[in-house]
């Protein structure tokens, strides 16, 4: 696989995700491909400085499936009821907002039960109540050549290098994403 040269200075997102009590499941009969609920904390890193606060909080909460799912609701503490999942094409979430931290995503999406409905092949199947609940986050990993990778030629291989997912269980997962600057 061929990769552009990156310029030197990019930025990189490492999010570590508390998917507490998260839940994937495979329906025989239906549609859905997988359910979902997590609260995650985004990193930014530009060099190989370590990034010390989080540059948001997101919460997620919904299903995928194919063109058969239609929609859905999601009823969480503090909803005051079922709340449509927004979105097309067999996936459906809460489409929710960044947080400034984790008070005001809480705030929110606090920690308790969840359940959620799902319309598939017009048939609505319900999920839950799911306990979402925690707030222990591991530490999240830095990028340790980042810098480097903004000078390497595409064309040849490269390993990125981080620090360990210290702290994490069985249910914590870690995405990385690399972006390009935006040209000023």
């Amino acid at each position: 696989m061929k990769m552009r040269k990156l310029p030197t200075h990019y930025k990189c997102m490492a999010t570590t995700v508390a998917l507490l009590n998260c839940f994937l499941v495979s329906i025989a009969h239906g549609e859905i491909e997988f359910l979902l609920a997590y609260k995650e904390r985004v990193y930014e890193q530009f060099d190989n400085t370590p990034p010390t606060t989080p540059a948001f909080w997101f919460f997620n909460a919904g299903a995928s499936g194919n063109t058969l799912v239609t929609g859905g609701t999601v009823v969480y503490p503090s909803s005051g009821g079922p709340v449509t999942l927004t979105g097309e094409g067999g996936t459906y979430t809460t489409d929710g907002d960044d947080y400034l931290s984790q008070a005001a995503m809480d705030a929110v999406f606090p920690n308790g039960q969840y359940s959620l409905s799902i319309v598939d092949n017009t048939t609505t199947l319900n999920f839950g109540p799911f306990n979402l609940t925690g707030d222990a986050y591991p530490a999240t990993p830095h990028f340790l050549n980042l810098e480097e990778l903004g000078t390497h030629d595409g064309s040849l291989d490269f390993s990125l290098e981080w620090t360990p997912f210290a702290g994490s269980g069985s249910d914590d997962k870690i995405i990385f994403q690399v972006f390009e600057p935006e040209l000023e």
